[in-house]
């Protein structure tokens, strides 16, 4: 029951396209934050993990969200890189 509460919780923090002040310190110790998930539902072959980034960065599907100026979409089959 309880591990069930901390997930939902996670679930409505990674979702909620807020940048909370441990950020920083949970994208380093490899727990996912809004902004990882926020380049997950842009680009879908990106940031699979919904409470840790571990898998992403072994299989080379992490994106740090620092790295993507702007989302635009997609322009003739390719993704536009963009925040």
């Amino acid at each position: 029951m309880a591990f069930g509460s901390l997930y939902a919780n996670w679930l409505c923090l990674i979702h909620s396209e807020y940048h909370h002040p441990w950020d920083a310190v949970f994208r380093q110790i490899g727990f996912g934050t809004a902004a990882d998930h926020h380049v997950h539902h842009k680009l879908f072959v990106k940031n699979y993990g919904h409470l840790f980034m571990y898998a992403d960065w072994a299989f080379k599907t992490y994106l740090n969200p620092q790295d993507v100026s702007a989302f635009t979409g997609s322009e003739g089959g390719k993704t536009v890189k963009g925040w």
